[in-house]
């Protein structure tokens, strides 16, 4: 191993784990400022840049649980799951997890799923932009078996489902939310956080919608995906094919 990479390693874990400060300490200069001092300005900068980050990410968890608690949890997250990437629009991924084993939130069951709907939000606004499927456009292939197709969706498409209604805790939650009193037991949540164009959608779909499209994400044919006989299959097509769920070319 280089003389370069281990100090990069022992400046890298010493940024993140204060424990590991010593082993780094060699490697900088004092030059009027104590080493752990110098040390303690770059973790400062670093810390304030992904909590900054993090909360960019999950605005609705930071105003439900309030700035000072955000703060101090996102310190938390960051020294369990420091950046693996140079790309900070990558970096809060496994915010849901780390919530479900963070003591202080066991009271808000919610708010992993919460997290993972906006985690959901940011890939989606971030995605690949893909020409729609149109009912034109399926007209003119002349498929006369609607059941063989696969339908290909958006590359935005990314699916939520919670037993608690993240969607209208988000909602209402959001920048142009309205407050509302929301009760964990107006039953769960089945989501389809989508960007067919500029504005990043999301969805509320019954159970039987959720499983369709997510039937459909996954490979399946039409007929393999219609499971539910009290699914209204024609109208739940007709309206992705005119809100632009699906990317052309089906299968």
């Amino acid at each position: 191993m280089s003389m370069l990479l281990e100090s990069q390693r022992a400046f890298l874990g010493a940024i993140f784990s204060p424990a590991a400060a010593d082993a780094a300490a060699a490697l900088i200069r004092h030059d009027g400022i104590a080493q752990a001092d110098r040390l303690q300005i770059y973790r400062n900068n670093t810390f304030i840049l992904l909590t900054e980050a993090l909360a960019d990410t999950f605005p609705v968890v930071k105003r439900l649980v309030g700035g000072e608690f955000f703060d101090a949890m996102a310190k938390e997250f960051i020294v369990a799951y420091p950046p693996m990437s140079p790309s900070l629009l990558e970096y809060g991924g496994h915010m849901a997890v780390f919530m479900e084993t963070f003591a202080p939130v066991s009271g808000l069951p919610y708010l992993p799923d919460v997290a993972r709907l906006e985690w959901a939000w940011t890939k989606a606004y971030h995605a690949a932009d893909a020409e729609p499927l149109t009912a034109a456009t399926l007209a003119d292939r002349g498929s006369s078996d609607l059941g063989e197709l696969r339908f290909r969706l958006h590359p935005s498409a990314r699916f939520v489902a919670s037993d608690f209604p993240v969607g209208r805790i988000w909602e209402a939650n959001s920048a142009d939310g309205e407050p509302e009193a929301i009760s964990l037991d107006d039953g769960p949540s089945h989501i389809l956080v989508i960007r067919p164009e500029a504005e990043v959608q999301v969805r509320l779909l019954s159970p039987a919608a959720f499983e369709f499209f997510l039937s459909l994400a996954g490979g399946a044919t039409v007929a393999e995906a219609f499971s539910d006989p009290d699914f209204d299959l024609q109208n739940a097509l007709a309206v992705a094919l005119t809100d632009g769920t699906f990317s052309r070319n089906p299968a």
